[in-house]
């Protein structure tokens, strides 16, 4: 009851506590939560629903992140029509549903519970939880050209259904479901419609943008037609930073300091289990692990505290100084430090220098520079690109294409890069392939060489691929 006990009904939220338990507490949490002012209808239609009512707009959106964990997309929405408004979650998806009463449950309506899973049993499956964009309607039109439905399901060997209107044009048109979409990618043998359909992607339509305030941020740019999702296998240059970092830590005795400005101390360090254990990092987030799983994260646990000698610092807004006086006095305390990486440079900040964006990242580029001649250390920055790159048919980035790169190139012992061709190529030869392109040395010869990017283990390993010689 603690932090919820005496506030009002509309003040009322989640627990902390509660984010941070394990998913069978929080699967505990939950049904008992439903108890209360939860419900699950079965109509006469044989339509399920599933749904939470309360006045409070925080605890409704809580509870709707909460079960985001058993992978059940709910949707919120408020009831005008109270004198208060009232937030209500549901759940109206028959995987949601199924999902929900397979793992959750609701105590004390265990009966119900059993009535809308047998409901559920007789259905035919369906989806009401999104539907695939226009542009999906018009490929597949695209797809069945000139050629007739009865042609297109005779060369399936099928018989076309009479009076069948697959409801793409005129003012029958409408959006496709994804098993509407499963339908149509194995009728014409289409990957590209098949990977929509059982993509994790989820498609609404923005209803409004409200105005939060001013913030500094900083936008990506991603090629077309290519998605950008944050915190995942395609931001994976803190990937290979933290590869680096591993290598340190369990090579050196000295500890390895990492400044991670841009995600917090939680994410980066569940990357790291998922990379040393190589256990996908989604089944770690889900807690979807089998037996062996668990043998290799305890065992990667284990050796991580034998070792003791990894870092993160997770605040934000870093000086150079903040960085230098805790790297200093990190050092002093374990007899020097083995490496450093910073996560990203353009995310420090120089106060006196905030009105000259140029003249403040050479002050940071310097300042970490001094710093690695100071602790004779390698001192690894993380920067930022800019657009030009991604107006050249050629993808592969230069040193002119670092962000601010003027100090940042003049300062800098290596400049390394990251290229995936699969990320700009959807049909490349190279899947599962990442270049590290040496764009600057001062000690040697630049050039390229190949790794193997393992996504969803947030690592790369070295290439033990087909026969081709490395530049480097």
């Amino acid at each position: 009851m603690h932090s919820v006990w005496g506030y009002l009904a509309h003040e009322k939220t989640v627990p902390e506590a509660i984010f941070s338990a394990t998913k069978g507490s929080v699967a505990l949490f939950l049904n008992r939560l439903f108890a209360c002012d939860g419900s699950i209808s079965v109509y006469k239609t044989g339509q399920v629903r599933v749904s939470y009512g309360t006045a409070s707009e925080t605890l409704a959106n809580d509870v709707q992140h909460l079960l985001l964990r058993f992978g059940i997309v709910a949707k919120l929405r408020a009831k005008e029509h109270h004198a208060r408004r009232q937030f209500e979650v549901e759940i109206i998806s028959r995987a949601g549903i199924e999902s929900f009463i397979r793992q959750i449950g609701i105590l004390g309506k265990e009966s119900k519970v059993e009535e809308a899973r047998g409901t559920l049993a007789e259905k035919r499956p369906h989806s009401n939880v999104d539907a695939l964009p226009e542009s999906a309607v018009d490929y597949i039109k695209q797809l069945k050209g000139s050629s007739s439905w009865t042609e297109i399901f005779a060369r399936k060997g099928l018989q076309c259904p009479q009076g069948f209107n697959p409801h793409l044009s005129g003012q029958s048109r409408r959006l496709l479901s994804r098993t509407r979409a499963r339908f149509y990618a194995e009728l014409f043998d289409d990957s590209y419609l098949s990977e929509l359909a059982n993509s994790d992607l989820y498609w609404d339509e923005v209803q409004s943008i409200e105005y939060v305030g001013n913030k500094q941020v900083y936008d990506l740019t991603v090629p077309e037609l290519h998605n950008f999702v944050a915190e995942d296998i395609c931001v994976h240059n803190t990937t290979f930073a933290m590869n680096l970092a591993e290598n340190a830590m369990l090579a050196e005795d000295k500890p390895v300091l990492v400044f991670s400005l841009e995600m917090p101390s939680e994410q980066i360090m569940m990357r790291m289990l998922a990379s040393l254990s190589r256990v996908d990092q989604t089944k770690i987030r889900t807690a979807q692990l089998d037996d062996e799983d668990w043998a290799r994260i305890s065992n990667t646990m284990a050796m991580l505290k034998e070792k003791d000698n990894i870092y993160v610092d997770d605040s934000s807004g870093l000086t150079p100084m903040d960085v230098r006086s805790r790297a200093r006095k990190l050092a002093r305390e374990r007899g020097g430090l083995s490496m450093i990486m910073v996560d990203y440079l353009q995310l420090m900040r120089v106060p006196s220098l905030s009105d000259n964006r140029t003249l403040e990242i050479a002050e940071i580029s310097r300042s970490l520079k001094a710093l690695a001649k100071e602790l004779n250390i390698p001192v690894i920055a993380l920067s930022q690109l800019n657009r030009s790159l991604e107006q050249r048919a050629d993808k592969r980035p230069v040193n002119s294409d670092l962000r601010e790169s003027g100090s940042i190139e003049q300062d800098a012992d290596l400049i390394m890069f990251i290229y995936r061709d699969e990320v700009y190529h959807e049909n490349s030869e190279d899947k599962g392939v990442a270049e590290i392109i040496i764009g600057k040395q001062r000690n040697g010869p630049i050039g390229t060489c190949r790794l193997t990017f393992q996504g969803q283990f947030s690592r790369f390993d070295n290439y033990a691929g087909p026969a081709v010689p490395d530049e480097y």
